[in-house]
């Protein structure tokens, strides 16, 4: 298993730039439709199919399986013919993104979390082409009722 470094996004800060890179995939993404859109002298009636064609031409988007294992997050993703210096992840209190790229395939995942993260105990690691996430939930101080 060969691990794999976190960006950590905790603030609003770091947050704003993450969210600014998915932001850039989607304008990449909407430029490519327009093309398509184009492409059929304008003819209206095929938007989201000229969105999904976009989307399956300019980035893979691998399917994710999330398990909620009590105290902390599990996620798998198929990630095959990846290194692990090709692969970016950004952890952020509520969402994993996974980006990936090399001269054979770009990658853009993100995967909404149902609860909080801690996010400096953020883990990943590739095994076999298989990417492995592992985020600790927050831990919830219970108040304790005043006498």
């Amino acid at each position: 298993m060969t691990s794999i470094a976190i960006s950590r996004c905790a603030n609003a800060n770091t947050i704003l730039t993450a969210l600014q890179q998915a932001l850039a995939v989607t304008e990449a993404i909407r430029d490519r439709a327009f093309e398509l859109f184009e492409a059929r002298n304008g003819s209206h009636g095929s938007d989201l199919s000229d969105w999904l064609q976009a989307e399956r031409e300019l980035v893979l988007s691998p399917t994710a399986e999330l398990v909620d294992a009590g105290k902390q997050f599990k996620s798998t993703i198929a990630l095959p013919g990846f290194d692990a210096k090709e692969i970016q992840i950004t952890a952020t209190p509520d969402v994993l993104v996974v980006q990936a790229n090399s001269d054979h395939a770009r990658v853009y995942r993100r995967i909404d979390l149902p609860s909080a993260i801690n996010v400096d105990k953020v883990t990943a690691s590739i095994d076999g082409g298989i990417l492995h996430l592992n985020a600790p939930k927050v831990v919830m101080k219970q108040r304790t009722a005043a006498a």
